[in-house]
């Protein structure tokens, strides 16, 4: 699923610098260095023990600088002796190297990754010029970091004095800031001027990590709490931000949290192992695997890995234990999302690995996603965004897809491994995963190509939704996009084909609003179709968990720090809170979700209220989204007026080279630039029956629309301010135009994956298997648009009814317009009168496509048709309404004239197309038998409305079945046998 691209080779960087340094008499092949430290320009420092040209045959320790914006490489400091260097830091103006030293008191086993029990050392070396190694006076039994502050301090700049600001880290006791002063020497040379001053920032402290590219500390220390009558000590997570401008403090409390997590408090007394990690941004405990990750945005992560295996003083949980039939052992991680208030949880079976680093899970954010990476095993991408609620995680397993990996081959050779992975900057790629035995630092991205076959492969719904959701949000990859909603119309018959189409046009929907819209309004809309609040589990094609997804509320309320004033560009100050500025974010967040508690909307809604609406109309008449407030005609043009002014203005920003009145759509090849374009690869529109007569943009569902735009209105007037309560109704509509949109393009896509002819079809072409797939596509995706209730355009229906003509058959056709799936369109009416020849099998048809039309629409397009039969039909007409003492209806009267002089008296089989008419209020086919007279039908009818008595008065037949019933049939054939002797 990962592709590793390699963007760092510590071997091909450092190569050259480091044979340059070696006496040529004595250059060993087997060199390698070792990455000690980064600072937040992202420059590298880097030791390597070789034998100098000033050292002789004396290995020495060397210590380099990689410059990557420069791509120079240059040595800084050269020791007098050989030492292992676990970690370095060096400050703004590269004239200070500070770094830990370790010196083990046992044989150190290397492939283990642990580092053994030693006394940790820190020294501090001045650069320009190389002259006194200081050492700090700093042994612990326990690890010590040392991190330089960057920053505008004071004596930043071209200025005699100047002054450098170092953290220390004295693993569960404390945390020290030391103020370094120095002064010029010369033109080039800088000293310290004087002994460091040094303040304690915090006390005992678990765990710590330094963010050196935002300049962010955060920290877990313990503190009492009164819990269930009871004090106790729990973990807190505190972040600070470090500010150059704020000279007394130069940090401030951005946030703190009490955790529900299981780690252990810092106690002197507790030993402790540490990970051989030299590039370490955090304390690598061994037995805590903790990571903090963060965006500008205002999301903030506490990943936790119930580690096992080493030595410590915490206790363990009882799935650490706990082994599986196969011989598994759960591993458990948690993700504490701060920003949400929740936490994820996660349960993996995974096969049990001697060496315990093996199992160690790697973190990092990718996309706005938590990327978990255990290699050779999983890897799971965690939606926590702060958009939107958790939901849709990507949960890979090599166990359920093990042809995925095997063109992966970075993972399965060197990551597979069992190297200790960490975080390395590059400026172009961003944090980039570095494997330390190799020394190689990898740029990660989704295989998009494993994406899509995991699509096909992966045996739960909630994996594809997942997948559909994130291409469609994240990467807004269409031509990825296509390729599932290819996959899926493989089995166009599966029930999960509704859910990937539902799924499909509310995360398009979204994601076209989400570049127009702000974060506070954009939180009202919905983002997927599935219900955020329930968990996930995932499960191989044998029924086989491989992992499972719960989510929990933090039972404590995040506390945010107060913010002390900067001084300066207020201005500027503002700009800058809007880049980088995660504790302005993260309280605005907290802010809008404690007081407004808002919720989505819920199209479904929309569709709930209509269904209503058509079957209790009494219930909403005095509503303000009755009928007739619907069918306003002033407010109802100047919804779709806006409406269309909304269509045609998104339109032209997501389609910039299509009109919208083209009837075609650029093709896209893979070489152009509009890679994302939605248009991509997809084809021609096809123009539908009826569409090309519009001059404007019409929905074919009015009352939708309508409905929709009202409901979204009064849902988002809820919640936002009074200042945007004017921009209500134009949100509501963009909205209701985005959702066309994606309607429109959903069905340009089912058609131009499973459509065999470039344009519409004549109703009387014979169908074929892939016209009938294309039906039931088309058939999952109207009852998806209706229970969603979005927008379809003009010309759909007429379409639909159209294929599903050429498609069922006739009989189930019929039921499908009574169940009122097929609409039976003017358009369409009109194409079965015109398109389909005169004989007798198609006349039937035709009468009883028109048999389901409404009395005055029918009577309507079977004059129009002027097939031979409607002259009969008119008569009828005629002498109905003369025989009831009715007024002759005035179609019928002018119809009627215009065939004056014709021959009405067709007999009932000699019509020219041979077709049977009965009587106007029953126009079903075989009411009447070919021996049927409509006159005298009509007249023994009217006979029985006058006279109720009329029954009983007629003579009965002792062959009838019904002794109440007079037997007209037997009249009428008989009247009808003497006219054709007469005549």
């Amino acid at each position: 699923m990962l592709k590793f691209t390699c963007c760092f080779d510590i071997s091909k960087e450092f190569e050259h610098l480091i044979r340059a340094t070696q006496n040529e008499q004595n250059v060993n092949p087997e060199l390698s260095a070792t990455v000690v430290g980064q600072e937040k320009d992202g420059i590298v420092l880097y030791t390597w023990d070789s034998k100098s040209q000033f050292s002789g045959d004396i290995e020495v320790t060397h210590v380099g600088i990689y410059d990557p914006v420069k791509q120079t490489n240059k040595v800084l400091f050269i020791h007098d002796k050989k030492l292992t260097i676990v970690g370095a830091s060096i400050n703004q103006e590269h004239s200070l190297l500070a770094f830990t030293s370790f010196e083990p008191s046992q044989e150190w086993d290397l492939s283990s990754h642990v580092q053994p029990k030693g006394t940790y050392k820190v020294f501090l070396a001045e650069l320009q010029p190389q002259n006194n190694v200081f050492n700090l006076n700093i042994q612990r039994q326990r690890y010590v970091k040392v991190q330089f502050l960057y920053g505008q301090y004071r004596g930043f700049g071209e200025t005699a004095y100047k002054e450098s600001h170092m953290l220390v880290f004295l693993h569960k006791e404390a945390i020290g800031l030391y103020h370094i002063a120095m002064a010029r020497m010369g033109d080039k040379g800088i000293m310290m001027s004087g002994q460091p001053k040094t303040e304690i920032c915090f006390g005992k402290f678990a765990w710590a990590q330094w963010d050196m590219h935002l300049q962010r500390l955060y920290i877990i220390h313990h503190k009492k709490e009164n819990l269930h009558g009871m004090e106790q000590a729990v973990p807190v997570l505190a972040g600070f931000q470090f500010q150059a401008h704020m000279l007394e403090h130069p940090f401030e409390l951005m946030f703190d949290v009490i955790l529900d997590l299981p780690i252990p408090q810092a106690k002197k007394s507790s030993s402790s192992t540490y990970l051989d990690l030299r590039l370490s941004h955090s304390i690598p405990d061994a037995n805590m695997n903790l990571l903090v990750l963060s965006l500008p945005n205002g999301t903030v992560c506490l990943c936790h890995q119930q580690t096992g295996g080493f030595k410590s003083g915490g206790r363990k949980k009882h799935h650490d234990n706990t082994r599986t039939a196969t011989g598994e052992v759960p591993l458990q991680y948690s993700v504490c999302m701060i920003h949400h208030g929740s936490i994820l949880q996660c349960v993996v079976p995974v096969a049990t690995q001697a060496n315990a680093a093996k199992n160690r899970i790697f973190f990092t954010m990718h996309n706005e996603c938590v990327l978990v990476f255990l290699p050779g095993h999983f890897v799971h991408l965690l939606n926590v965004s702060l958009e939107y609620e958790p939901s849709h995680h990507i949960l890979f397993h090599d166990v359920a897809y093990p042809d995925l990996t095997e063109e992966a081959g970075v993972e399965k050779t060197s990551l597979s491994k069992g190297g200790l992975l960490t975080h390395l900057y590059r400026e172009k790629s961003g944090f980039c995963l570095f494997e330390s035995s190799e020394g190689k630092g990898y740029k990660l991205s989704i295989n998009k190509e494993c994406l899509q076959r995991m699509f096909t492969d992966c045996y739960t719904n909630s994996t594809k939704m997942a997948i559909l959701n994130y291409v469609i949000i994240k990467t807004k990859d269409w031509g990825v996009v296509k390729q599932l909603i290819e996959y899926m119309c493989n089995d166009i018959a599966s029930p999960e084909v509704e859910l990937l189409m539902e799924e499909f046009l509310i995360a398009s929907t979204y994601s076209a609003m989400r570049r127009q819209i702000e974060r506070d309004q954009l939180q009202l809309l919905p983002f997927t179709s599935i219900d955020t609040a329930r968990g996930q589990l995932e499960k191989n094609h044998n029924n086989h968990k491989l992992a499972q997804v719960t989510y929990f509320p933090m039972k404590h309320n995040v506390n945010m720090g107060r913010r002390h004033s900067s001084g300066g560009d207020s201005g500027q100050r503002a700009r800058k809170l809007s880049v980088d500025d995660l504790p302005e974010s993260l309280s605005r967040h907290f802010k809008i979700k404690q007081q407004l508690q808002v919720s989505r909307f819920d199209p479904r809604s929309v569709s709930r209220l209509l269904h209503a609406m058509r079957d209790r109309p009494e219930d909403f008449q005095k509503s303000s989204l009755s009928e007739n407030h619907l069918q306003e005609p002033g407010r109802g043009r100047r919804v779709l007026k806006t409406l269309s002014m909304k269509f045609r203005k998104l339109n032209e920003v997501l389609t910039p080279k299509v009109p919208i009145k083209a009837k075609s759509v650029t093709i896209i090849t893979p070489e152009s630039t509009r890679q994302n374009s939605p248009e991509t690869g997809v084809g021609n529109m096809p123009v539908l029956p009826g569409e090309e007569k519009e001059e404007e943009f019409v929905y074919e569902d009015q009352p939708t629309a309508s409905t929709t735009t009202q409901q979204l209105s009064q849902h988002m007037s809820k919640y936002l301010k009074q200042d945007v309560q004017g921009k209500i109704q134009n949100l509501a509509s963009e909205y209701v135009s985005c959702q066309f949109i994606q309607s429109k393009q959903l069905f340009h896509m089912l058609w131009s994956i499973l459509n065999t002819q470039e344009k519409i079809v004549h109703l009387d072409t014979p169908s074929c298997l892939k016209d009938y797939e294309l039906f039931q596509a088309m058939e999952r995706y109207l009852m998806v648009t209706q229970d969603l209730a979005f927008p379809l355009w003009k010309g759909f229906h007429t379409f639909f009814t159209g294929l599903a003509f050429r498609c069922l058959d006739f009989s189930l056709f019929l039921q499908y317009v009574d169940s009122g799936i097929l609409t039976l369109t003017p358009t369409f009416v009109e194409q079965v009168l015109t398109e389909l020849e005169d004989n007798r099998e198609t006349d039937r048809i035709k009468f009883q496509i028109l048999s389901k039309l409404p009395k005055e629409e029918s009577v309507q397009y079977f004059i129009k048709s002027g097939h031979p039969c409607s002259k009969t039909f008119l008569a009828e007409q005629y002498v109905q309404a003369t025989l009831l003492d009715d007024p002759v209806p005035r179609s019928a009267r002018s119809s009627a004239s215009s065939f004056e002089g014709d021959d009405l008296s067709m007999t009932s089989s000699g019509g020219a197309g041979g077709l049977s008419i009965g009587s106007v209020d029953s126009m079903e086919v075989g009411t009447y038998t070919q021996q049927t007279f409509p006159p005298l039908s009509t007249l023994l009818k009217l006979l029985e409305t006058k006279d109720p008595e009329f029954k009983n008065k007629m003579p009965r037949r002792e062959m009838t079945s019904n002794v109440n019933q007079v037997d007209k049939m037997f009249i009428e054939s008989t009247a009808t046998m003497y006219r054709s002797m007469q005549q």
